[in-house]
């Protein structure tokens, strides 16, 4: 019993020090540097080849898609790995939208008349050669 207790122990402890280290192989997000003076939306999308808008406004998404003029954010974090997602899928398709036509422009309007300032199709070599960043413009 007393070695029972022991071993239990012993593994508890071991159990509990472990740490899960992120896998430095795989990439779970794309920093996306605006060097415009103008603060934009970027949102993904997986559709490719179909390029039309098939997702809702970003900027429904409070702050999450947004980045200001002239920093680096994370907008295109995902739950799971591009590198994943790559297996699935030939490209991801990344848009930009002028912050103020999202937030002044109907979303009918802004998908009928294609209001996107930059479209990247990029695949996963392509996120690999730039770094897992791209910058705009």
């Amino acid at each position: 019993m007393k070695k029972m207790t022991i071993i239990l122990s012993f593994l508890t402890c071991v159990l509990l020090s472990s740490t899960c280290e992120k896998d430095k192989d795989k990439h779970d997000l794309i920093m996306f540097t605006n060097n415009s003076s103008e603060l934009i939306y970027v949102r993904g999308s997986w559709e490719y080849p179909d390029t039309a808008i098939n997702f809702s406004n970003p900027a429904l998404a409070g702050d999450f898609y947004k980045v200001a003029a002239n920093t680096s954010d994370d907008p295109l974090r995902l739950q799971d790995t591009y590198e994943g997602r790559f297996e699935q899928f030939e490209k991801v398709m990344v848009f930009v939208f002028d912050a103020q036509v999202l937030e002044t422009t109907p979303w009918d309007t802004v998908k009928a008349k294609y209001l996107v300032l930059k479209r990247y199709d990029l695949s996963l070599q392509d996120l690999e050669s730039m770094n897992w960043t791209i910058t705009y413009p």
